[in-house]
């Protein structure tokens, strides 16, 4: 089973950040895609079963870089590197729970599955024509660990 708590998606030429949970055995994958260029997965253990409470999950996507955070630690950053198609769509965020055939078999005697959020929110910052952010804010989900 896979929940994916978020994911950051575009419309046409798609775009895509995700958080993906493989099982509650403690396995996070962060994808993305980028102009329909996928394969860039990552396996992040996270040392915890992330089914028995809640945590902090956040992706900060700027013009130069996107970065995965959990728990306030930085567990990936995507540089930008000059590319021409680094995420210049409007996306969306969805949350779902599907049976992502790759991440293996589901144990349907488990059923029900639930996804529960808690104080989720959704911050923007304020584009130029160029799309290059304004400088980010002072927040406190901001100065994370890196």
């Amino acid at each position: 089973m896979q929940l994916i708590s978020h994911q950051i998606n575009s419309e046409g030429g798609h775009d895509e950040l995700d958080f993906e949970f493989l099982d509650t055995n403690g396995t996070l994958q962060t994808n993305v895609f980028a102009n329909d260029k996928g394969h860039r997965e990552e396996l992040v253990d996270l040392g915890f079963d992330p089914s028995i409470d809640f945590h902090t999950y956040l992706i900060l996507w700027t013009s130069q870089k996107v970065e995965f955070f959990v728990d306030g630690l930085s567990v990936r950053v995507f540089p930008n590197d000059g590319r021409k198609d680094f995420f210049k769509k409007p996306m969306h965020v969805e949350a779902s729970i599907w049976n992502g055939t790759w991440a293996g078999e589901v144990d349907w005697t488990k059923a029900p599955f639930i996804g529960l959020y808690q104080n989720f929110t959704v911050d923007g910052l304020k584009t130029n024509n160029t799309l290059q952010c304004d400088p980010l804010p002072e927040h406190s989900y901001l100065n994370m660990k890196h």
